[in-house]
C-alpha cells in the first residue's frame, strides 16, 4: 500500500507541480531523462550485488520520478524523451539493458495506451511494471538475466 501511494504522489512532486506550478528550467523532458539516467546506472548494480533489494528500490523511486516528469511534458517533448530513454539504455551493459528492455516496453505499451494490468506485468510483449518490491519474495530484476535481443518498438 505504501508503494501505491508513492507512486500516487512519487514523494510529493505532484504537490509542486499542481498547486504550486513549480516549472523547471531544464524542462520536465530533460528532468525525466536525468531521472532514467539513474534508473539506467542503478540497473547496472543490481548484477552480483549481495544486497540488491535496496538498489531495485532506488531504481524504482528513480523510474517512478522518471515517469512523473515525463506525464507532465508534451507529447512531442514525450516521444522525443522515450527515443533518448532507448539510446540510453542501448548504451548500458548488457545485463542491466536487458533488465531495462520489460521497463521500456511497458512505458511504450502505456504511451500507446495499452494497460498493463493489475499485476503489472508480465505481458505477451515482455512489458513489465517497475516496483521497489514483489509479492511473495524475490524482485524479477533480481533474477538473472537471459541472453536475449533486445528490440526497440
Amino acid at each position: 500500500m505504501i508503494e501505491q501511494a508513492q507512486i500516487l504522489t512519487t514523494h510529493n512532486l505532484a504537490l509542486l507541480a499542481g498547486p504550486v506550478v513549480v516549472n523547471p528550467q531544464s524542462g520536465l523532458a530533460a528532468l525525466a531523462r536525468s531521472a532514467f539516467a539513474t534508473t539506467c546506472r542503478l540497473a547496472t548494480r543490481i548484477h552480483g550485488n549481495p544486497h540488491p533489494l535496496r538498489t531495485t528500490k532506488d531504481m524504482a523511486y528513480a523510474w517512478r520520478q522518471a515517469l512523473f516528469y515525463l506525464s507532465m511534458a508534451t507529447p512531442d517533448k514525450q516521444r522525443t524523451a522515450l527515443a533518448q530513454f532507448d539510446d540510453d539504455a542501448a548504451r548500458c551493459p548488457d545485463r542491466a539493458r536487458t533488465r531495462l528492455a520489460p521497463v521500456l516496453a511497458g512505458l511504450r505499451f502505456v504511451h500507446v495506451g495499452g494497460d498493463l494490468g493489475r499485476d503489472g506485468g508480465p505481458t505477451n510483449n515482455g512489458a513489465r511494471r517497475l516496483l521497489g518490491w514483489a509479492p511473495g519474495g524475490r524482485h524479477w530484476l533480481q533474477a538473472k538475466p537471459a541472453a536475449q535481443a533486445v528490440t526497440h518498438g
